[in-house]
């Protein structure tokens, strides 16, 4: 691994952990991702993967968005039964 990639896998780590530790599911529109995305590009362009932050991060936005999925599905389903009045 090249300098300049370790370099860019410790920063994508550093910040995933601070998106952990700083936002809850609830406020995590607010979370900055782009930096994080170009990152996981870089890693993947040159053959490496992601940190465990970076996974855990990446399973917990997932997580966050299923469930959001689900729970707008529930709504629109309730909405069109008359449920949701």
């Amino acid at each position: 691994m090249s300098a300049e990639t370790k370099l860019i896998r410790a920063l994508a780590e550093d910040l995933a952990l601070e998106i952990l530790a700083s936002y809850s599911p609830e406020d995590s529109d607010g979370a900055e991702f782009t930096s994080l995305g170009q990152a996981f590009v870089y890693l993947q362009e040159h053959g490496e993967e992601p940190g465990p932050a970076f996974e855990e991060l990446t399973k917990k936005v997932q997580s966050f968005a299923g469930s959001e999925a689900a729970s707008d599905a529930e709504k629109d389903a309730q909405a069109r039964s008359g449920g949701g009045r």
